[in-house]
């Protein structure tokens, strides 16, 4: 079979369409990694002051651990204290 000039003008678009592809897919991961970085950057202190404060809380009121209620984990009501209001209050908002 032979292949025309039309033939190599639609295999040259295909691959300059899949190079775009590629090239746009390599900058998405890039700038995916470069918002995780800002995000962790930006947030490190504000984690850090609020596993601070949860140690203080724990020692200051006797607790041997603390835990995040909005995950799968299922507790009864009356087996633990919410500490919700001594946190937001050492953190002090």
């Amino acid at each position: 079979m032979r292949m025309g000039p039309d033939s190599n003008t639609i295999a040259g678009e295909r691959k300059k369409i899949l190079d775009d592809i590629t090239k746009l897919t390599f900058l998405e991961e890039m700038n995916r990694n470069l918002l995780r970085k800002k995000t962790d950057t930006i947030f490190a202190p504000i984690r850090n002051k609020l596993k601070e404060s949860l140690k203080k809380i724990a020692i200051e009121n006797s607790y041997s651990y603390i835990f995040e209620l909005n995950t799968d984990a299922k507790f009864p009501l009356p087996l633990y204290d919410d500490i919700t209001g001594i946190v937001m209050t050492k953190l002090g908002l």
